[in-house]
């Protein structure tokens, strides 16, 4: 055994690899089954998207804060008005007066 190989290494043997092109080589595969894009969010007027809850805060997408700059608001404020679980906020459409 030579230093710095490991037993039973075989140059070339790890299928789907490819010299220079990192683990698993060649180019990234698309998601079979693609999901929503933060671009593709589009919320009418009079109303809001929960995108997630980050800490004490939810980020929320509105006809004027697309998802790209989402608005941050107290997560406790809305799941205590809603009703909810802060955890259960994620994904929640809500009306919000305009």
């Amino acid at each position: 055994m030579r230093w710095g190989t490991a037993p039973g290494w075989v140059p070339g043997a790890v299928s789907g690899s490819a010299p220079g092109r990192g683990v698993g080589g060649g180019r990234p595969r698309k998601h079979p089954h693609p999901t929503w894009q933060a671009e593709d969010v589009e919320v009418p007027v009079g109303q809001a998207l929960v995108l997630l809850t980050v800490g004490d805060s939810a980020q929320l997408v509105t006809a004027l804060h697309p998802a790209s700059a989402p608005l941050g608001v107290p997560a406790a404020r809305i799941a205590e008005q809603a009703g909810l679980p802060e955890n259960e906020l994620p994904g929640r459409r809500f009306t919000s007066p305009i």
